[in-house]
């Protein structure tokens, strides 16, 4: 692909397999930034209850306890929904439950850790035999010395994962084109296979594939990979239709909703909100010109057509159809490698002087390290307080055998084992398959049904509150209050108030609950009024 460096890059590659201290040190740092991620940074930027892992994160573990205990891959025995998004990683993170409930979390930990590391060499060797030596170097660095990479690996979630799957599918791919080989197109094949599994979106990527390899006229593998496809997400939907009732997961019911424009508005307030941050928008600005460059000669447009290119500007269409994210940058990750390696190849063919590209490399670093000094998430503390997971073991021990209603639907139902409703509807099918026809987008949190969660009964509603009693998602204290009492009020601020960060209000007047309300308790747990008008003990 670049004649001017294939001299050195053979030269590069033959002298052995040993890892060079550089890149060996490079994951190191790496290594120990997401494990100090892990142990001292949070995964939200202002509120505790992201403080170990992301909350998401722990719906996943959620199914994975229950298929651990022999109930299946469902959030609530007996309930068959799938309200996760990452089947494959839902079933790596099970075995941490040999050891113990509160293991998964740094389980998952070891295992992000490890499929980066892969990410990271799968990624050295792509550019060593592209762009040589230097460039492999300086490209690992920079994805690897990445503050976003660190915290998106730190959340618990299968991001790491989907990186190794997009690699392995791009450098199978480039590789294939190389070879012809029968060999690499089963090695390709197989890489798609792993992209389906990875996530409910994983489809997109082996689609991306064919229409690339159809692009470069294979093709014969184009329609090999595609029947791989085909036979692969045909065998998935078939289990999905027998074991869930269902063709496509709930989250994308749940998330994918509401009117295109509307999505379209919050994919682009995703896209402007953290394409400035950190040093993406460099990585954009190369993928922009690799761009414009193929569509100034589109005579020679599928000539010159690289997997990353093509990947970029398909993956960003999609993000604007779905309304982007609420977890940051995590749905750019996959841009990084490629972002890079555009930026990369511009440098290798202008030709640039070893002095200006040190000096591009440590601008890069420096752009890309200065989050660690403004996003909260890096605010970094040795005593770490987390909300939610304090509130669930919390109602574990004082309310066990109840059902809970709840917006977050991971940490507090993962450690208090209860029953639960999901209602911003990832694990719940009707709250997720509701229509929205109006209102504004917001990813994830479209979806909710007030008078649905009040006709379960559930004995207790946890949910953010104001001063004025009213809680989110429609439950108003117009709404609840017939029914419903404020029991608890929980700090889910980052200063951890010891025995005070949950709240018994059970009997205290409006005005001293509203006066506790405004005082930082914002999250709050109803409870069901008894004939008596009070909430019950929390004992069946």
């Amino acid at each position: 692909m670049f004649n001017n460096n294939q001299q050195q890059s053979a030269i590069d590659h033959g002298k052995g397999n040993r890892m060079p201290a550089s890149i060996a040190a490079v994951l190191a740092a790496a290594a120990m930034g997401i494990v100090l991620h892990a142990l001292y940074g949070h995964s939200w930027n202002e509120t505790s209850g992201h403080a170990i892992g992301s909350d998401d994160a722990y719906i996943s573990y959620r199914y994975a306890l229950n298929f651990f205990k022999g109930a299946g891959l469902v959030f609530n025995p007996g309930e068959y929904v799938e309200g996760y998004s990452n089947f494959l990683y839902v079933l790596l993170v099970t075995p941490a439950l040999l050891v113990s409930q509160d293991f998964i979390y740094p389980f998952s930990m070891a295992l992000n850790i490890l499929l980066f590391m892969i990410a990271a060499l799968l990624f050295h060797g792509f550019l060593s035999r592209s762009l040589g030596r230097r460039m492999a170097i300086a490209g690992t660095a920079l994805l690897a010395i990445n503050p976003f990479i660190w915290a998106n690996a730190a959340t618990g979630l299968e991001t790491m994962l989907v990186l190794v799957s997009i690699l392995l599918a791009w450098i199978l791919a480039e590789r294939y084109l190389r070879t012809e080989s029968r060999r690499d197109l089963h090695l390709l094949i197989a890489a798609l296979v792993l992209s389906i599994l990875c996530r409910i979106d994983g489809f997109l990527l082996p689609m991306l594939v064919v229409v690339y390899l159809a692009a470069k006229s294979k093709y014969r593998a184009a329609l090999a990979c595609f029947a791989g496809i085909l036979i692969s997400m045909g065998l998935y939907t078939l289990w999905r239709l027998y074991y869930y009732d269902d063709i496509i997961g709930n989250t994308y019911y749940a998330k994918v909703s509401g009117p295109l424009l509307d999505r379209f508005r919050s994919g682009l307030t995703y896209f402007m909100q953290n394409m400035p941050r950190g040093a993406l928008w460099v990585y954009f600005a190369a993928i922009a010109a690799a761009v414009f460059g193929l569509l100034r000669r589109p005579a020679a447009l599928f000539q010159k057509l690289n997997f990353a290119i093509l990947y970029c500007t398909a993956w960003l269409a999609y993000l604007l159809y779905i309304g982007g994210d609420i977890y940051f940058e995590r749905f750019f990750i996959g841009i990084y490698p490629m972002g890079i390696f555009l930026l990369l190849s511009a440098c290798a063919t202008l030709r640039m002087p070893p002095q200006m590209a040190k000096a591009l490399l440590g601008v890069l670093l420096f752009l890309q390290l200065i989050p660690v000094v403004q996003d909260g998430r890096f605010s970094y503390a040795s005593q770490r307080y987390d909300g939610w997971k304090t509130l669930g073991e919390h109602l574990r021990k004082h309310h066990p055998g109840q059902t809970l209603a709840i917006d977050a639907a991971g940490k507090v139902p993962y450690f208090s084992n209860l029953t639960t409703i999901d209602m911003l509807g990832l694990n719940d099918k009707t709250i997720g398959k509701k229509k929205i026809d109006t209102g504004s987008f917001h990813a994830g949190h479209n979806k909710f049904d007030p008078q649905y969660v009040l006709s379960k009964k559930p004995d207790l509603i946890a949910a953010w509150i104001l001063p004025s009693l009213d809680m989110a998602w429609g439950l108003t204290h117009n709404v609840i209050r017939d029914a419903y009492t404020v029991r608890y009020l929980v700090n889910l601020s980052r200063d951890d108030r010891g025995e005070r960060n949950i709240i018994d209000v059970s009997g205290l007047p409006d005005e001293s609950i509203k006066k506790l309300i405004a005082s930082g308790y914002g999250y709050a747990v109803l409870g069901r009024k008894t004939a008596h008008g009070q909430a019950g003990n929390g004992r069946p």
